[in-house]
């Protein structure tokens, strides 16, 4: 069993809980599960970054009104 590289998305326009506005900032995941996600989280060495260029990121939500 492979494990992929950790994943670090940054400048992106985040939807978290709480806020009544998107947030700037990065999300990362190691494993495959979501490990932080914030304004104040970076890349971390060795991560696969994918910049966002500050499109809307929605952590956590599946199915995000695309339909087949």
């Amino acid at each position: 069993m492979s494990v992929a590289a950790p994943l670090a998305i940054v400048n992106a326009r985040l939807v978290l809980p709480g806020e009544s506005e998107p947030v700037l900032g990065a999300l990362r995941c190691v494993d495959g599960h979501i490990c932080a996600v914030g304004p104040d989280v970076v890349a971390q060495p060795g991560d696969l970054t994918h910049d966002a260029g500050g499109k809307l990121v929605a952590p956590g939500l599946v199915d995000f009104g695309a339909f087949a």
